[in-house]
């Protein structure tokens, strides 16, 4: 009788000592809780042992014993693997995206600017219960990518005392972002708004971008595909500010002035602009050339002296063709060693453009590099009504189409380094307007350089684009197969293959 209830004691013991392991090991601590039923279990598997010995190594010499140990020490195992792989992967995990279009995945940018935070940021959204869903498996990833990010989701009428910092006029959907002291509203909640609006509070202080006018250059209010709207906009939601400036109406460049941008000039530059450029060169100024095939003299001088040469050619690209392009459209797949393009691995695409290459010899401490090339099946073509190459006056590719230098300038009191001059050409304007600037990864080019000459390298990368919804649309006999294949073939597929392995046994 006693032998009957030390087993059962056993019995009970040895399930209540796995479920403590089991416990102990998920909550990540063994609490007295835990403890004290585990101690009790083993105090009745111990004296199971110590008063029944005899009967269990009876017990094992059975055959059958020892098949049934070796089942049960097979179960535990596999058991005890899982548990320590759970265990490993709530602490060391990684999340895959196996999406076509890397749907619950962020963009390069966004995880930059996470992987660079040191501050601790917090979102508050405002939202009724069961409508958030979507907007939490976003900034789930955020906070996957780094933990000083921190969400919050409210609903105002479940919870009205968290809401009264935030105005009276609290709607649903409001969603604030917060550093320290301070705030930052998102009217859109989009992986961009909500990027945009990091790099904004992360900004001490707000920079200028100025765009040259007066030369019929591409218009930043056009909503036109020759336009530049998409520009302006994507520039404001970068944290720049955006100004325009007519040269002949100023004798200096403005202090506040971080870029200057030459658009697509369609007429040369007088001499009094040119002198008021190179002044402003010479003293550090950041300057972005885009200059379509047209005859400007003026720059292109001003420009050589600058180690940026750009020629009256044409650049022309077969390889296009194969893409469903115009030869007169090149193709980059190429890129130099730059941070404008480091880790550039996306294509970009440049309508009628021209050939800007380096000078062959620089001074010391000038530092200059390419940017983009084209194909080895493209060449500068110099008369562009024939388009055939011509060995002894076309250039064959690759060719560079796109350049940056950095010049350091000296002090005429210290001669000690204060500034760099800093300067990218593109030989086209075309890629960067509405109609292109979307399009792969042309908008990213010219947002990293204004970016490098802004001297904002930590935000050159691939930036966030707009989801798009990937929708599966099947017939009504398709639907009826998928529903035969889960409901009746899956599962009397495992019911026969049981059925099978049990009878073989048998």
């Amino acid at each position: 009788m006693l032998k009957n209830i030390l087993k059962i004691y056993a019995i009970i013991g040895l399930i209540v000592l796995i479920i403590g392991i089991i416990f102990g090991i998920a909550l990540g601590t063994f609490t007295l809780y835990i403890i004290i039923p585990m101690t009790l279990g083993l105090i009745g598997i111990l004296a199971y042992i110590i008063f029944c010995f005899e009967e269990i190594r009876n017990m094992f010499n059975l055959k059958s014993t020892r098949y049934n140990l070796n089942q049960i020490i097979l179960v535990l195992s596999v058991l005890l693997l899982l548990i320590m792989l759970n265990f490993l992967s709530s602490r060391h995990h990684h999340r895959f995206d196996l999406t076509f279009s890397k749907r619950f995945s962020l963009a390069p940018q966004t995880i930059k600017i996470l992987q660079q935070l040191k501050t601790p940021i917090h979102l508050i959204g405002f939202f009724k219960t069961g409508t958030s869903e979507q907007i939490e498996d976003l900034l789930y990833e955020y906070n996957y990518h780094n933990k000083l990010f921190t969400y919050e989701i409210i609903d105002p009428d479940r919870e009205p005392s968290k809401t009264r910092d935030y105005g009276s006029k609290l709607n649903y959907g409001d969603v604030f972002l917060e550093i320290g002291e301070k705030r930052e509203k998102i009217n859109k909640i989009t992986e961009v708004a909500i990027t945009n609006a990091i790099r904004k509070l992360l900004s001490e202080s707000q920079k200028t971008i100025y765009f040259i006018e007066g030369h019929n250059e591409a218009k930043l209010e056009s909503f036109e595909t020759t336009g530049y709207n998409k520009v302006r906009d994507a520039l404001i939601n970068e944290g720049y500010r955006i100004n325009k400036l007519t040269l002949p109406t100023i004798t200096k460049l403005p202090d506040d002035c971080s870029v200057l941008v030459l658009a697509g000039p369609h007429k040369d530059l007088l001499e009094g602009e040119i002198k008021l450029l190179d002044e402003y060169l010479k003293n550090g100024g950041r300057i972005l050339f885009l200059i379509d095939p047209e005859p400007l003299d003026r720059i292109q001088a001003l420009l050589s002296e600058y180690y940026i040469n750009i020629s009256d050619d044409v650049i022309i690209d077969i390889l296009s063709k194969q893409y469903g392009g115009d030869a007169f459209i090149p193709i980059v797949t190429q890129y130099g060693a730059h941070p404008i393009v480091m880790d550039f691995e996306i294509i970009t695409f440049y309508p009628l453009a021209r050939s800007v290459w380096l000078a062959d010899s620089l001074p010391s401490g000038v530092l200059s590099s390419n940017l983009a090339l084209t194909s080895e099946n493209s060449w500068a073509e110099t008369n562009p009504e024939f388009a055939k190459y011509n060995e002894d006056e076309d250039r064959k590719g690759p060719i560079s189409l796109a350049a940056a230098v950095q010049i350091p300038v000296d002090t005429t009191d210290s001669q000690s380094i204060t500034s760099l001059t800093r300067i990218v050409t593109i030989g086209d304007a075309d890629f960067a307007d509405n109609s292109n600037f979307l399009q792969q990864g042309n908008g990213d080019f010219f947002l990293n350089c204004i970016n490098w000459l802004a001297e904002d390298e930590e935000y050159i990368s691939i930036r966030p684009k707009q989801r798009k919804e990937t929708i599966l649309f099947i017939t009504a006999q398709q639907n009826i197969l998928l529903a035969i294949f889960a409901i009746l073939v899956m599962p009397f597929t495992v019911l026969i293959v049981g059925i099978r392995i049990w009878w073989n046994r048998r």
